[in-house]
């Protein structure tokens, strides 16, 4: 089930992801029993309020160095 205040951004490799969506950047992870938006992967919309993948970063474990997944489930929801 999706956290509240996020939305569903589909499947992805098998995992469902969800997506929250600020002024400035985008919060995405996989769907789970959180309590806050920790954890999460962050990418940050540059002036033109274009994903900028260069500021991708990410607390969660694993997901680091997945950043092709991240920008899947991202992609999805934005399309």
């Amino acid at each position: 089930m999706v956290t509240k205040g996020w939305q569903s951004a589909g499947y992805v490799e098998g995992k469902e992801w969800e997506v929250k969506n600020r002024t400035k950047y985008v919060l995405a992870r996989p769907v789970g029993n959180y309590n806050s938006d920790d954890p999460h992967c962050r990418i940050d919309f540059d002036r033109n309020g274009k994903l900028d993948w260069s500021t991708f970063h990410s607390n969660l474990d694993g997901y680091f160095g997945m950043r092709e997944v991240v920008r899947t489930a991202i992609t999805m929801a934005f399309s």
